[in-house]
């Protein structure tokens, strides 16, 4: 039998869960369909080009760039 709480324990030390809010989810979504749209132009998607095509500010566009790194998931481990 293997001892669960060792295994539990483990999971916890060693787990980087980071949750990201629904809205976020969803302005990720909006930054990747637009860097996909540019690129399908034949436009390389800098930040002022993403900017300008969500209408949104260029530090808005910096920061959710920050974000989808967060949000890529990770291999699971295996025991």
């Amino acid at each position: 039998m293997v001892n669960n709480l060792g295994v539990s324990r483990a999971l916890v030390e060693n787990s980087r869960t980071l949750l990201l809010p629904t809205h976020m989810h969803e302005r990720l979504g909006l930054l990747k369909n637009a860097k996909v749209r540019l690129e399908e132009k034949r436009i390389t998607p800098s930040i002022d080009r993403i900017a300008e095509s969500l209408n949104m500010s260029k530090k808005k566009v910096r920061k959710l760039l920050r974000y989808q790194v967060l949000d890529k998931p990770r291999e699971a481990n295996t025991l």
